[in-house]
């Protein structure tokens, strides 16, 4: 049923890498996800014998997936992040993670400017254009159906500069107007829609008896905050009229030991985990005032929001419905045992292009208060009291069962431990083949403060990789001055090259600026950075944001390792961390852990923690290596 094909650019020769009729061309695994107002997904991984294999180029290569019973693509995007992994079996697999088109609204930037006058269609419109005039033809978009408006069809908006054209989309018109956003495939041409609500109403039922395989309900807070924002009164405006003006507002910080923000208790955080959100009370200017606030808000969320997800046979694929499960369509639930006969809509769809026959699916997203839950659980308790009936009726015949349950357990007992006997047999085999690990890497990291560099010389002394610094802070004028020099050099002796950036970000956004700038610096020389690109926390990134009154923890300096690395992944590239042992233990937390890390630990014969790369010795004169001036010693202990 499902066909997929990639190309290299707009331009390139498409190439089938799943076929719905050929056995020996599939992919191992597919699948794709589907919401409203957020980038579809595809997640596909192959075996090295996949035609695709060596062929796919993140962001460039393009995707679709085609329905051949519905005649239509049913995702359509480019290729983001690579995952290569070899499996406990030996076997080699390549995975991918893609995006729809819709995340092309990503790759463009809207620049300052101030709207008035303006109907909500004519300014998304507008939005559209800017997006269209920086971005290749085939990442464009032509305006379709507009029908999201206000009482005034009038809005008057600053729009931020910097922000990408899809933040802008979602802060001034979906944040504020409501709406939908949807992308149409018209003969190869992308539409993009601004509708109130996409989807429609449906005559399928998805019925326990029927076509139900599993349920399950969660109601969660509606809009749940574990982590808040309050914000007061505007400290300033240069345009008193300019109600949508960004510009700062009173912050709790000067009477809640310097953060900006409060946490909801720790049994919420631990259930939901870190859910950030802000809300403004404008008319306050005191800030315990706006801390008592924002701490009653906290307490006092009451409302709920209801959700099942289910998987659910697609009837459709043996024709007994004429419809298909499709994500903002409206169906009709019922389910007696849950307490659920209503029409409700697909808010998320999960297909698994290998296993077609099951769909996963979110339905609900609907608002209920704490009482209207409390008769709904009690209808269901009904519901359950009369399958407990039915219940009874069948204990007599399952204890007649038992006695034959007994033997047949005591064989697959016998069976399970010549298993495991198998297993650990296959185990030692495996670790009897295992190749030894990679010998470790010599190398140094370098900076604007070294001159000049013999790279004949430095790869004479055993050097294989050198980490460059590609600057600090967020600013594209605080580059690293020598950085195209450095990096064609290494080039020219086939040195390899990683990257560190040294952060003076105080702000998840600006560590995000600051990634954004060290990748554009890299993308000149994208196949020759094999090494990673590392997050660079220092003492001295402290005392900057100390200077400014800004005194990070633990959770903030994560936070924006975690942001750095995360954007250095969605750009193509390997993401590290940097830092010494204390930093390291007091400084950073078990998110950001997971990424590999950088140490600086001299005077010891080996690192205390894990690392891949071991900066063994600090500031030491790299004459004796080609280098001018001091440079650290460093050991891979990965060959990236």
């Amino acid at each position: 049923m499902y066909q997929v094909l990639i190309k290299n650019g707009p331009k390139g020769d498409e190439l089938e890498i799943h076929s719905p009729f050929s056995n020996d061309l599939k992919i191992d695994k597919g699948s794709i996800k589907k919401g409203i107002n957020t980038f579809d997904s595809f997640n596909l991984s192959f075996l090295p014998n996949n035609p695709a294999f060596g062929k796919i180029k993140p962001l460039t290569t393009l995707i679709r997936v085609f329905d051949s019973q519905l005649n239509k693509n049913i995702f359509k995007g480019r290729v983001l992040i690579p995952t290569d992994q070899m499996e406990s079996n030996g076997g080699f697999n390549c995975s991918y993670t893609c995006a729809s088109d819709l995340s092309y609204l990503q790759d463009t930037i809207q620049k300052y400017a101030k709207i008035q006058d303006t109907t909500p269609e004519q300014f998304f419109k507008y939005l559209i254009e800017v997006h269209n005039s920086q971005i290749e033809e085939h990442k464009r978009f032509i305006v379709g159906v507009v029908n999201v408006t206000n009482n005034t069809d009038n809005v008057y908006r600053y729009v931020d500069d910097l922000s990408t054209t899809w933040d802008t989309i979602q802060d001034k018109l979906i944040s504020r107007l409501g709406g939908e956003i949807r992308v149409r495939e018209v003969n190869g041409v992308n539409y993009i829609d601004y509708v109130t609500e996409i989807g429609e109403h449906t005559d399928t039922t998805i019925e326990l008896s029927k076509n139900l395989i599993s349920l399950s309900k969660s109601v969660d807070p509606t809009e749940i905050v574990t982590r808040l924002y309050p914000r007061g009164e505007r400290l300033e405006s240069e345009e008193e009229t300019g109600s949508d003006a960004s510009q700062p507002r009173l912050t709790i910080s000067s009477v809640n030991g310097g953060r900006d923000y409060l946490d909801a208790p720790q049994e919420l955080i631990n259930e939901f985990g870190i859910i950030e959100k802000s809300k403004e009370w404008s008319e306050v200017t005191q800030p315990q005032i706006l801390k008592s606030k924002g701490q009653q808000f906290l307490d006092e969320q009451k409302s709920a929001q209801t959700q099942y997800s289910l998987t659910a046979v697609d009837l459709s694929l043996i024709n007994m419905d004429i419809r298909r499960f499709e994500v903002a369509n409206y169906y009709l639930l019922k389910n007696p045992v849950m307490g659920i006969d209503e029409e409700l809509r697909i808010v998320g769809i999960g297909i698994d292009i290998i296993d077609v026959e099951t769909s996963e699916l979110t339905i609900g997203d609907r608002f209920v208060t704490l009482s209207q839950y409390q008769i709904e659980q009690n209808k269901k308790n009904s519901a359950l009291n009369d399958v407990a009936d039915k219940t009874k009726s069948l204990v007599k015949k399952t204890s007649n069962l038992s006695r034959d349950l007994t033997a047949s357990n005591k064989l697959i007992e016998e069976q399970q431990k010549q298993i495991e006997d198998a297993l650990k047999r296959i185990k030692e085999l495996e670790d009897a083949n295992k190749p030894p690990d990679p010998t470790e890497q010599k190398g140094s990291d370098i900076s604007e403060y070294n001159a000049s560099i013999d790279w004949a010389k430095f790869k004479s002394t055993g050097h294989t990789f050198v980490m460059i610094k590609g600057g600090y802070g967020k600013e594209s004028s605080q580059v690293n001055p020598r950085f195209s020099a450095q990096v064609n050099g290494a080039i020219s002796t086939n040195i390899k090259i990683g990257m560190y950036w040294f952060s003076y970000a105080t702000t998840i956004q600006e560590a995000i600026q600051e990634a954004n700038l060290c990748c554009d610096l890299a993308d000149k020389y994208r196949t020759n950075i094999s090494y990673p690109i590392s997050f660079d926390w220092e003492n001295d990134s402290m005392k900057y944001a100390n200077s400014l009154g800004v005194y990070p923890d633990k959770q903030l300096i994560s936070d924006m390792a975690l942001a750095f690395c995360n954007r250095v992944i969605e750009r193509g590239y390997k993401a590290m961390n940097y830092s010494n042992l204390d930093y390291y233990n007091n400084y950073f937390d078990d998110r950001v852990k997971k990424y590999d890390w950088w140490l600086a630990r001299p005077g010891v014969a080996k690192p205390d923690v894990q690392c891949s790369i071991w900066q063994s010795e600090l500031d030491v004169d790299g004459t004796s290596r080609g280098i001018n001036g001091n440079a650290d010693f460093d050991i891979s202990f990965k060959n990236y």
